[in-house]
C-alpha cells in the first residue's frame, strides 16, 4: 500500500485534549479562502470531505496521472499542486463521478493556511495542537480529523485530513449474532 493511502487510512485515535489554540488555529483555517484553507475534519484546499469527484475534478483540473483504484479505493495526486485526495468509488477499478471524497492531503508545495501544513516542524504543530494522542509508524493521528507524517528531520511531509473521529481502546464484549439460534 502506498504512503499516503497508510497516512489517510490510519486515522485512529482518542480525544485529544488538544489546547484551545487548536479550536482557534481551526477556525481561522476556516475564515480563510476555502481554497486554500486546511480545515481539520473538513478539507484540504478545494479538496472537501464528502465531495464528488466530478467535483473535485471541475475544482482542480484532471490530475496529472491517472488514479490508482484497488476495489473502490481511488488515490490521486496533484504534484505540482501538492494535492491528493482518497474516495471511494461504487466502480472496482476507476473513480465514477459520483465517488466520494474519504480523505485529502496536502505536501510540499501546498499554498494552504491551517493549524499543521507540509514543512513545519514537529515544535511548531505540537504548539498549537498539543502532542498527538496516537503516534504510529512516524505518523501523528489527532482525532479532530488530522494526521500527519514527518521526515526525519521532524518536519511535516504530508498532513491528510480525514472525518473526526474517536477511539474505543476497549473493545464491547461480544455478542452473539442476531441471525442465529
Amino acid at each position: 500500500m502506498r504512503p499516503a493511502l497508510l497516512l489517510l487510512l490510519g486515522a485512529c485515535g482518542s480525544d485529544s485534549g488538544a489546547p484551545a489554540d487548536a479550536a482557534m488555529a481551526n477556525d481561522a483555517a476556516s475564515d480563510a479562502d476555502p481554497a486554500r484553507a486546511l480545515v481539520p475534519g473538513e478539507r484540504v484546499g478545494p479538496i472537501k470531505l464528502g465531495a464528488r469527484w466530478a467535483d473535485v475534478v471541475a475544482a482542480l483540473g484532471a490530475p496529472p496521472a491517472e488514479p490508482v483504484v484497488l476495489v473502490r479505493i481511488g488515490h490521486v495526486t496533484w504534484p505540482a499542486a501538492g494535492l491528493e485526495a482518497l474516495l471511494t468509488s461504487p466502480a472496482e477499478t476507476t473513480l465514477t463521478d459520483d465517488a466520494i471524497v474519504i480523505g485529502a492531503g496536502a505536501t510540499a508545495g501546498a499554498a494552504l493556511l491551517g493549524p499543521a501544513l507540509p514543512g513545519d516542524t514537529r515544535q511548531t504543530i505540537e504548539s498549537v495542537l498539543g502532542a498527538a494522542p496516537e503516534v504510529y509508524g512516524g505518523r501523528a493521528y489527532y482525532p479532530i480529523g488530522l494526521a500527519v507524517e514527518y521526515d526525519d528531520a521532524q518536519r511535516a511531509r504530508r498532513v491528510g485530513v480525514v472525518a473526526p473521529y474517536t477511539l474505543n481502546p476497549a473493545p464491547p464484549p461480544m455478542l452473539p449474532s442476531a441471525g442465529l439460534p
